[in-house]
């Protein structure tokens, strides 16, 4: 399983994510500020660092 951790970057987070590690075979985290959100007519668009994310 995987697990993918939103947040602001802070260290309980990053404790929270190494914790993790135990647990799930991939960790991810993403900081909360590099993440948008665009509304379109065809629905929502997410975006990464201004890329989509993918597996």
């Amino acid at each position: 399983m995987n697990i993918a951790i939103i947040s602001l970057g802070g260290w309980s987070s990053l404790q929270i994510a190494e914790e993790c590690k135990e647990y799930f075979k991939r960790v991810d985290t993403l900081d909360l500020r590099h993440i948008d959100v665009k509304v379109g007519p065809e629905g929502l668009d997410v975006f990464y660092d201004g890329k989509r994310p993918g597996p």
